[in-house]
């Protein structure tokens, strides 16, 4: 609604607000639409406002950069374990959710790793024909099918290294 004559002042004030508003409005929706894209480094401008509207507008990029952290430490440690390495670790400390993240990516490091090591050790005394193994870990979920596994082989070449040594005592006595 325009306001004539003298309270023109209002209809000058209003259209401010109303630019404001709606860039604010253009702004949040474009920073969303981003974020949903996946586009996590998206803000809005903080200089393009004034007063309490910077004030908001920095409260929205805040909220977006408290999103985006712990994404970044995730797929920081993420990227690591790509590349081999289970040792790595999320170490900011978050609450919430995004501890509730963290402590099972952590727990899942800590979990292969220690799968990975029996199994080395496993493997590295059979190598050094040593047999008289037992794995006394607990294996989670798919993991279990990996520990039956090497039980069956550690169980199968016990038997033959029995039986080999059962035939030569045969054949060393029927020497005699």
């Amino acid at each position: 609604k325009k306001f004539p004559g003298k309270k023109i002042r209002v209809n000058i004030v209003s259209n401010q607000i109303n630019g404001i508003i709606t860039n604010l409005i253009n702004n949040i929706r474009s920073m969303s639409q981003a974020a949903k894209n996946g586009q996590l480094d998206a803000r809005v401008n903080i200089d393009d406002y004034e007063g309490e509207w910077k004030d908001v507008v920095k409260g929205v990029n805040d909220m977006l950069e408290a999103f985006k952290a712990p994404i970044d430490d995730i797929e920081e440690a993420l990227n690591e374990m790509t590349n081999g390495n289970l040792h790595t670790r999320v170490t900011n400390e978050y609450s919430g959710s995004y501890k509730d993240i963290k402590d099972a990516l952590n727990f899942t490091f800590e979990t292969v790793s220690s799968y990975i090591e029996e199994m080395s050790g496993v493997l590295n005394s059979m190598a050094n024909e040593n047999f008289d193994l037992e794995i006394t870990r607990d294996y989670l979920g798919d993991f279990a099918q990996i520990k039956s596994s090497l039980e069956v082989i550690i169980e199968t070449m016990n038997k033959v290294l029995t039986d080999i040594h059962n035939s030569s005592e045969q054949i060393n006595n029927g020497a005699e």
